[in-house]
């Protein structure tokens, strides 16, 4: 609590924007439960203003370039 937490924006992602947090616990095991409860509070804060986190899609093709049956689209998870 003697630390303010530190937000920033790091990089452009394939179909995302990466940022960090920064927030101190008191000890190891406060570290993951801290991180956990905001990654849950992130995730509502989205949910709430409609923000959907975009998977992108890949296109992998198969043996024959040319044979458009070898196209196959799929998305990474």
């Amino acid at each position: 609590k003697d630390v303010d937490p530190f937000f920033g924006f790091s990089e452009f992602g394939d179909s995302n924007i990466d940022f960090f947090v920064f927030i101190q616990a008191n000890d190891r095991m406060g570290s993951f439960m801290l991180k956990s409860e905001v990654v849950k509070k992130i995730h509502a804060c989205f949910e709430k203003e409609g923000i959907e986190i975009n998977y992108p899609v890949r296109r992998l093709i198969h043996s024959n370039p040319d044979d458009e049956s070898s196209l196959v689209e799929t998305e990474d998870s």
